[in-house]
């Protein structure tokens, strides 16, 4: 009989050398443990250190808007900035920076540094639209801003006078292949309206005339005239030429019909034959580099301020569709309309 005594071989290792091995090791990994959580929280302390939240605003902030005094694009400007004051603490006032469609405005703004404290309202076609279809370089491009959150959705529709017979796109070019050309109401050379526009006509193999006004509601009006046969606006514009029937809608630059008027659903062109999904936005944004704090604090205000009753019922009574999307959405919309627009000016002779 053979008896194994406490000194016994195991493998090549006594067992007394063996439990000793043991202890050795148990201590090496609580040393390893302690000395990783020391680092663990050393690290997150010098990170926080590093990264200390950003004192904004420290000053008044200015909402710069590159459209009239009196629009509806400054009325909305103006509201924010009244009901954001409370949440930063801050006054906030509005600029009004007009000409040039915009371009005299964010040219300007390209003077500010990062973590300005100027804020910019502007729609797609400063950022996206202009900058397709000018042809002289600009100061700016939509790289140089970060979207903060969008304002409202601008639905772009196609309107013609009653009297034309035109209600849709089949019987427009009906109507446009009994006349020398299809005269069609617009607003400056590269505005949204005059873009969508000339692509329409251009993608629709339509002969047509531009007759340039100072703004949408001109235009329209000199529709419902029947200065000249069609014209694009906002739906908020052409309410009253509804309701007396001296205009009629033809069709909404997106994928989507419009449902905004009572009783009448407006088709999209899309629906109709016709790839272009456009609807217009317009938004606020603040110099590129700033930090992404502040961003945030922005979004969260505004969002708070979209979210109230009080902003709701304001925007009811506008007949304002609020957007509310954030800079991550906000960017892929831009990148999307930049190639929306880049096969819209493939078919206007201003490029």
């Amino acid at each position: 009989m053979i008896c194994l005594s406490k000194t016994s071989m195991i493998h090549g290792i006594d067992m007394d050398e063996r439990r000793m091995l043991m202890r050795k090791i148990a201590l090496l990994l609580i040393m390893v443990l302690i000395v990783g959580g020391l680092f663990a929280a050393g690290n997150q302390e010098t990170t926080s250190a590093t990264s200390p939240e950003v004192a904004w605003p420290t000053q008044n902030v200015t909402i710069t808007v590159p459209f009239v005094a009196g629009g509806a694009a400054d009325i909305i400007a103006r509201k924010i900035a009244t009901m954001s004051e409370p949440l930063l603490g801050k006054p906030v006032v509005v600029v009004n920076r007009v000409g040039a469609g915009g371009i005299i405005a964010l040219t300007e703004y390209m003077k500010e540094k990062p973590n300005t404290h100027n804020i910019l309202l502007l729609g797609r076609a400063q950022s996206v639209t202009i900058p397709n279809v000018q042809t002289n370089k600009l100061a700016y491009s939509k790289d140089d801003l970060i979207p903060i959150i969008g304002i409202e959705n601008i639905n772009f529709v196609l309107f013609a006078n009653a009297k034309t017979g035109i209600h849709d796109m089949e019987s427009l070019k009906q109507y446009a292949s009994t006349k020398k050309s299809l005269k069609y109401g617009t607003t400056g050379a590269g505005t949204d309206i005059a873009v969508l526009q000339g692509g329409l006509y251009g993608l629709a193999g339509v002969k047509a005339e531009a007759v340039t006004y100072g703004g949408a509601r001109e235009a329209v009006l000199n529709a419902a005239n029947g200065v000249v046969d069609v014209a694009v606006a906002a739906p908020t514009s052409v309410i009253d030429l509804l309701a007396d029937g001296s205009v009629v809608p033809v069709g909404v630059f997106s994928n989507e019909p419009y449902t905004g008027f009572e009783g009448i659903t407006v088709p999209s062109f899309a629906s109709q034959g016709y790839d272009i999904n456009a609807p217009g936005l317009n938004y606020l944004a603040i110099r590129s580099g700033t930090d992404q704090q502040i961003v945030d604090k922005l979004y969260g205000v505004f969002s708070t301020v979209f979210a109230s009753e009080e902003y709701q019922e304001f925007a009811k009574n506008l007949l304002v569709d609020i957007n509310g999307w954030d800079s991550k959405k906000m960017t892929q919309y831009l990148d999307e309309q930049d190639q929306v627009i880049k096969k819209l000016v493939q078919y206007l002779e201003i490029k």
